[in-house]
């Protein structure tokens, strides 16, 4: 990818995602990490030390916002849409399991919403056992949306995988007694 063309395939943006998420999606598609995208490119979008927060991307100035624009051939309108406008101080990124896996926009394709990142409403309508919480090293690890999905599918059957254990321990010591 030459760093002054538009990218040869990319992945429409989907309604209310973030742009970290995006940004995870088209890396996944060209089997690459987020970090090596975008130094690819030569956008200039703030993905923290190490890459770790590359779900938080956030660009660095209105140049960088055309410069996104061009690359993604996106309205700026479109990528504006994108962004929390701020960047994120946190170690953890909830999200709700069921939501992440069943996007009905895109079947195969997993997304982070930006509602996800701001914090301003509720995750969803799922009980709180569908959620889980993506944290720095997850992400510095995954590097990208497919293997943050699997990272957190790993966590998800580990956690299911105790409480079964745990349910079972306690089930056959109430029978000993």
């Amino acid at each position: 990818m030459a760093a002054d063309s538009a990218w040869p395939m990319t992945p429409k943006p989907l309604p209310d995602e973030a742009l970290g998420s995006w940004l995870g999606r088209t890396a996944a598609r060209y089997r690459i990490g987020v970090d090596e995208l975008i130094a690819a490119s030569g956008l200039e979008v703030d993905i923290g030390e190490q890459a770790c927060t590359w779900l938080a991307a956030v660009p660095k100035g209105e140049g960088a916002i055309r410069r996104l624009c061009h690359v993604l051939r996106l309205a700026q309108v479109d990528v504006e849409m994108m962004l929390t406008h701020k960047r994120l101080c946190t170690d953890l990124f909830p999200c709700c399991y069921r939501c992440l896996m069943l996007n009905p926009w895109e079947i195969e394709s997993p997304y982070w919403p930006l509602r996800w990142m701001t914090g301003e409403a509720s995750l969803c309508d799922h009980p709180e056992i569908e959620v889980e919480n993506a944290t720095l090293g997850m992400l510095s690890r995954a590097r990208n949306m497919r293997r943050l999905v699997k990272e957190l599918e790993h966590k998800r059957r580990n956690r299911m995988a105790d409480k079964s254990r745990r349910k079972g321990l306690f089930g056959v010591a109430s029978r000993v007694r």
